[in-house]
Order: C-alpha cells, then structure tokens, then sequence
C-alpha cells in the first residue's frame, strides 16, 4: 500500500497526474493487514501534499483498513499521525464478510465509503446517520451485528 501511494513512485502518482487534476478523492484498497494500513498514511498525506505542490487539488485519500482485528479502545489514535487529509475505514458489512462466497473476508467496505463521500455534499460529514444511514433492510445491507 505504501508502494502505491509515494509520490515518486509509478502507481497513484502516475493515475493523478494523468488525470491532470480531476480526482479529488482516492481510495486505496489491499495491502496484507493493518500494519501495512498505519505505515501508509504519512505516505498518503505527502502524496497529497506534493500534489497541491503540483497546483492539484486532493481532497482526501481513504485507506482500507483490512484485517483490523484490536478493540476500539486498544487501537492506535490516528488523530496523532497529522494526516488530515487521509482516512482509513474499518467498518464492514457483516452479512457480506460472513458470506463463505466472500475471499477476502476481513476486508473493509471502502467502496461503501467512497460512495458515501461521492453522494455527500461538501459541507455534510459521512457520519451525519440521518442522511447517510447504511442499514437497508430490504437487502440485509450493514444489519448483522457482532
């Protein structure tokens, strides 16, 4: 993940500067667990910075936090990191991650973020539940609960 997010380097560097300026928000998905996700995110926020530097507005990177498996109370306090413009998702959806079908069962549902943010409104935060509520109970979407 953090090969992919240098600015040197031939992969999000590459994709932004051939989009000349019109991605505003980059997902970023894989990588082999959470550790990988943390050791990510000054790479992110200096990507992000060199691409202002480049007169290239990025709003924001959000990470895939796969593979987080700690407590909310035992896990590290990414305010700390001074990455203001990267965000890491954890949240998944249980009936999806439960699904035997599924290969990558401890994955985070980024997409479900990103699409959330793309529908949001540059003033409304993704966490407001009155307008961004994920539970669907027609579809079963984000009701399973541990």
């Amino acid at each position: 993940m953090a090969d992919m997010l240098s600015p040197t380097g031939n992969f999000a560097a590459m994709l932004l500067l051939e989009a000349g300026g019109e991605v505003f928000q980059l997902g970023v998905s894989g990588g082999g667990g959470f550790a990988d996700t943390l050791a990510a995110i000054p790479i992110a926020q200096s990507l992000v910075d060199a691409e202002y530097s480049n007169y290239r507005y990025l709003a924001s990177i959000v990470l895939e936090g796969r593979n987080f498996n700690t407590s909310a109370a035992l896990a590290a306090d990414l305010h700390t990191l001074a990455a203001r413009n990267v965000s890491v998702v954890i949240a998944q959806d249980l009936k999806v991650a439960n699904n035997p079908d599924n290969p990558q069962p401890n994955y985070a549902a980024i997409g479900t973020a990103l699409g959330t943010i793309a529908r949001a409104d540059v003033h409304a935060s993704i966490g407001w539940v009155q307008h961004f509520n994920l539970h669907d109970p027609k579809s079963g979407a984000f009701i399973t609960q541990h």
